[in-house]
């Protein structure tokens, strides 16, 4: 196995390490290393296989074992003493793709990666290919982008980073299912949302027959961005027939990953408020959300809601960074049954439910795979940045929305 030579800029060798022959490097070593790595580049975000042509597919060897620190003394990260004493030492070499070992070792760019960086690069990519490949029962999950442009938002790519979210799960596919609704531009009125609801409601439909075609009993793993009264009618759409988790992109990390979840019993429950009485006859009730913030009721555009039984699921400390673990997903799920079903309890005549929510992505689909049978129909409400309000923007009947 042909094993490139260090570099310095521009690809080519210094004087001092052309001077000196480099080490060779014990088979054994190289292919422990090819194994630890997966056959993938170890540089952080690239996992391109390195057994194969990126392009043509062609089967040949695409890598190189680089040093992380030089085995000579004046080459990139190289020291005097370590030097030697790593060099042939397997903590100490990764698994590049040719692009990025010239990169690590050019001259002009060794000081953006320095040996703490790239051993850093070394474990977190040798760590998940162990988990991957350590799971005795192969679970699978099929991934599902949904994008649609929220009004004054800032648009957010998905990529694949959602990948590194799923995992110990693999997924199913190699490229991902998607639901870009890009095309129809930021969704302001209640026209632009029906005819998203409509949209989204037919290409899930479709998803879920070509599941159902294919055999596939996989879990379906959701990474979506669109506004919250969409998000509700997305988790409508899915139901309940197909195993669905969902995932939050986390701002303050830019990741999509969970937390771990804590032990059980140590997860805080969210408050309920519910009226001092119920309201005999009500047709319509109220039901606020409090996750992301705190919904004030005056922040409601017009006045209806004040008049109406009105329920409340507060998280114990509202805020946009408060859902960090699936667990907390599922203690909601658990008590939004409980209170839907005191809401039909106490008002048996009511037939729409006035939904205002503050919620995050995983909420929202949530609360939506819940509605079908809890409401004969749903006003949702979204919040308008440039008038500080919430605006009812669409009406939907939960038990019509195509499954």
């Amino acid at each position: 196995m042909a094993v490139p030579k260090e570099r310095g800029r521009n690809g080519d060798a210094p004087e001092a390490v052309r001077a000196e022959r480099r080490p060779d490097i014990p088979e054994w070593t190289i292919r422990q290393l090819w194994g630890l790595a997966g056959g993938r580049c170890e540089f952080r975000g690239c996992n391109e296989p390195v057994y194969k042509d990126r392009l043509t597919h062609a089967h040949r060897n695409m890598g190189c074992v680089s040093h992380i620190v030089s085995w000579v003394a004046t080459g990139p990260r190289g020291d005097p003493v370590r030097s030697p004493i790593l060099a042939k030492k397997i903590e100490n070499l990764m698994l590049t793709c040719l692009v990025h070992g010239r990169l690590i070792d050019d001259g002009g760019e060794v000081e953006n990666y320095p040996e703490e960086r790239l051993l850093q690069f070394k474990a977190q990519h040798e760590q998940r290919v162990r988990m991957l490949t350590s799971v005795s029962e192969v679970t699978r999950t099929e991934v599902l982008v949904v994008r649609v442009p929220i009004d004054g938002g800032q648009e957010v790519p998905i990529g694949k980073e959602v990948f590194e979210a799923i995992l110990p799960d693999f997924p199913a596919r190699e490229v991902p299912q998607r639901i870009d609704l890009n095309d129809m531009g930021p969704v302001s009125d209640a026209a632009g949302f029906g005819r998203a609801a409509s949209s989204l409601a037919t290409r899930i439909k479709s998803i879920l027959r070509m599941r159902q075609e294919d055999g596939e009993t996989s879990t379906l793993s959701v990474f979506a961005i669109a506004p919250v009264p969409l998000l509700v009618y997305l988790g409508t759409a899915l139901g309940d027939m197909v195993p669905v988790q969902t995932f939050q992109r986390r701002r303050r990390f830019e990741s999509w990953s969970w937390e771990a979840d804590l032990p059980d019993g140590q997860e805080e429950n969210y408050l309920v408020t519910a009226p001092d009485e119920s309201e005999e006859g009500a047709r319509e009730v109220a039901l606020f959300l409090d996750v992301s913030a705190r919904v004030p009721q005056t922040s409601v555009a017009g006045s209806v809601l004040a008049e109406l039984p009105r329920y409340r699921l507060t998280a114990p400390k509202p805020s946009v960074d408060f859902l960090c673990r699936r667990q907390q997903v599922r203690v909601f799920g658990v008590q939004l049954r409980e209170l839907l079903a005191r809401i039909a309890e106490e008002n048996p005549e009511a037939s729409v439910l006035h939904l205002v929510a503050a919620v995050p992505a995983p909420i929202a689909i949530e609360l939506g795979r819940h509605l079908r049978f809890s409401i004969r129909t749903v006003q949702t409400y979204e919040f308008n940045k440039r008038e500080r309000a919430y605006w009812p923007c669409l009406l939907y009947t939960p038990t019509e929305v195509p499954v």
